[in-house]
């Protein structure tokens, strides 16, 4: 068996043929920070690969995402962000090819930014993982691995076009300053309204160039009986490019930019009736350059100096008065560098250390100052020790990881784990782990200054916020009793302390607004088991199935966290023509009802309310015309089931796809390996 020590210096010096067998294998980076193969990692990671992305039919990482085990997708005027394992889109860390991704609006990530179209692989890593990644990464991390190009020129183009033909389609919109027509139409009322996405990439091998632009249009969607939107329209457009330059088999360079704009535009209603056009114009840019080297077969040091920018302006307009007019923009930029060596000091032993450098600058007109900034440096180490050799039968590896953080806002955090794998026969792998980790204070707790008088209160920060503590333990169970058969059932429980919440610091009795505040004092906990199962019957069928169940507890309020859904599952399968020429995927999803708590008839008590349950059936069918030319016909959501207020899920949606590549190889196959 190879070594999962010696995985971590995988790309070693090789010729390109005697490497071919491991670029057949799926090569993962989140769970330790260092290239190695999926099935060595000694800590539970799942991945989603390029063939099973292009197969999901979706646009967007977002819809990805949507119904994988254990993750739970929020939407809302600002973007779709995930929940994982019950804990929010605050305490998942988000990151493109390992740097984390800048621009939390509401304190989340917009993943319907990210198109498919630029990425390789996505790999989930459940549960605390501060010890390597620091703050933000107390639920989990999402690590976003863009394309490279393989040897030789191919081009790729992508057009696709829906039409989402739900029960509550209709929208009338105004055109908005700065932001976008959608669903126009000079009369009558829509049957349906149409989305469109189209893609265009060129890979250049050698040099692995990579460039995409991805433009993506969806309309606005009206909810029954109102004019309010529940899915508002957007536009987005995405260019990026990422070069690869090889100086030798052991000295690589790698660089890379990104932008990305996305408009919004939609309808809200206020609590007193007021008909409300919401707009907002987003943009993002990310730029990364740095070498990664080998040492013989014995260490390797990888450098990694990022950029990143983020820019929204958001605008809202009161149809027939002005007191609700508003304006608000931000502009958030944070630099980064990393520096992550790797050495093999003995056979048994991997040692992983890192040094971090960030330094984020933040101006909106939401603080109560105009421009605030932090200086973060970190410092981690981690020992992978092979307790028991792989030789044999079994093996056994033990992991122990340590990280310091000094942040110039909030002081110190200090970030352990501990991580057991042990492999009792070579088609069982049982995996533990338990880790501290923390979230830092977000600039909004500490400096927000929010004032409304027309309902008579205000928002201030609270400078003295520490961070949130967590201590995490999780257990995961990986067999395959045969070739054909993989189950995986995985525990996770989290501990939050420390939680940040409102309190009340003046109430108003002066004859002045109420003021609110930020300060340390909530407690919450989630538990939650994950289980999967894949069957290749033949090779031509394969069937898959996953359920969740999900427990979650506000402490103070002795209640559950509300918006979790306590179970979900799903089944599906692929058939394909024995030629391969045309595949079939079909799925199906349930949720459980959604608790709520809300007050209801305004005496300023909270009634339990639940969003109803939804079944969800998605079908795809692909066909390949041609050696460069392939169809696909699906839909979404079949059922047009889904609760629009609480909890929202995209109407039924039918799309149709052409995708059209030209290719010229080179010889020996890549030159690199993401």
């Amino acid at each position: 068996m190879f070594s999962p020590l010696a995985s971590l210096l995988l790309f070693s010096a090789a010729p390109a043929d005697a490497r071919v067998e491991d670029e057949e294998e799926e090569i993962v980076v989140t769970a330790t920070r260092s290239p190695g193969r999926l099935e060595d990692s000694p800590v539970a990671t799942e991945v989603l690969t390029r063939d099973e992305l292009v197969a999901s039919g979706a646009d967007t990482l977002a819809e990805v995402l949507e119904h994988q085990p254990g993750l739970q997708l929020t939407r809302s005027f600002r973007g779709a962000t995930v929940r994982m394992n019950g804990l929010d889109t605050d305490y998942v860390l988000i990151l493109v090819d390992g740097q984390p991704v800048q621009g939390r609006v509401g304190g989340g990530i917009d993943l319907s930014r990210f198109p498919i179209d630029r990425i390789e692989s996505v790999e989930i890593v459940r549960g605390a993982a501060s010890a390597l990644y620091g703050a933000d990464a107390i639920g989990g991390v999402i690590n976003i691995r863009t394309r490279r190009a393989e040897s030789g020129v191919l081009a790729t183009a992508r057009v696709s076009g829906g039409a989402m033909a739900g029960a509550d389609t209709q929208a009338v919109l105004t055109r908005f300053p700065g932001a976008i027509p959608l669903s126009y139409r000079s009369g009558g009322e829509p049957l349906a309204t149409v989305d469109s996405s189209a893609a265009v990439s060129v890979g250049l091998g050698r040099v692995g160039s990579w460039s995409l632009a991805s433009i993506q249009s969806t309309p606005a969607l009206s909810g029954a009986g109102g004019e309010a939107t529940v899915m508002d329209g957007q536009a987005t457009g995405t260019f990026s490019e990422r070069v690869d330059f090889k100086v030798n088999d052991d000295h690589r360079w790698t660089s890379q930019v990104a932008y990305t704009r996305r408009r919004q535009a939609g309808i809200q209603t206020s609590g007193s009736g007021a008909v409300i056009d919401s707009a907002s114009s987003t943009e993002f840019v990310e730029a990364a350059i740095g070498p990664d080297i080998l040492f013989g077969t014995k260490g390797r040091l990888t450098t990694n100096l990022a950029w990143s920018g983020f820019s929204d302006q958001a605008f809202i307009d009161q149809r027939m008065g002005t007191a609700l007019d508003k304006y608000e923009s931000t502009y958030d930029r944070a630099t980064e560098l990393d520096v992550v060596g790797t050495v093999l000091p003995t056979e048994k032993h991997a040692l992983t250390s890192g040094v971090e450098l960030r330094h984020e600058v933040l101006e909106t007109d939401r603080l109560s100052i105009p421009q605030v900034d932090r200086q973060r440096a970190s410092v981690f180490l981690q020992d992978v020790w092979e307790v028991i050799p792989s030789s044999g039968s079994q093996q056994l590896l033990a992991v122990g990881g340590i990280r310091y953080d000094r942040d110039s806002l909030f002081g110190d955090a200090w970030s352990p784990r501990v991580a057991l794998r042990w492999d009792p026969t070579q088609d069982l792998v049982l995996r533990a782990s338990a880790g501290r980790g923390f979230r830092a204070p977000p600039f909004k707790d500490l400096y927000l200054s929010f004032v409304n008088l027309g309902v008579g209160y205000r928002v201030d920060g609270n400078p003295e916020l520490e961070p949130e503590r967590a201590w995490n333990e999780s257990m995961s169970l990986a067999w395959s009793p045969t070739d054909q058969v993989d189950f995986d059932i995985s525990a996770q429980r989290t501990d939050l302390t420390n939680m940040i919440g409102t309190t009340v610091v003046e109430d108003g009795s002066s004859g002045g607004p109420v003021r609110y505040s930020y300060i340390n004092v909530s407690q919450a906990w989630t538990q939650g088991i994950d289980s999967a199962i894949s069957w290749d019957v033949l090779e031509q069928l394969a069937l898959r199935a996953h359920g969740s169940l999900l427990q979650t507890r506000d402490v103070a309020l002795d209640r559950p966290l509300q918006g979790r859904a306590p179970a979900t599952a799903g089944v599906g399968t692929r058939v394909q023509s024995p030629s391969e020429r045309i595949r079939f995927d079909a799925d199906y999803f349930w949720q459980a009802p959604l608790p709520y708590f809300i007050d209801i008839n305004g005496d300023e008590q909270e009634e339990t309310v639940e969003a109803p349950a939804w079944h969800q059936i998605d079908a795809r069918v692909e066909v390949q015309a041609s050696a460069c030319c392939a169809i696909n016909l699906g839909a979404e959501n079949l059922l047009d089931t889904g609760d629009q207020t609480y909890s929202f899920t995209r109407p039924r949606r039918l799309y149709l796809g052409l995708v059209a590549s030209a290719a010229t190889r080179g010889k020996g196959g890549s030159d690199a390996t993401n």
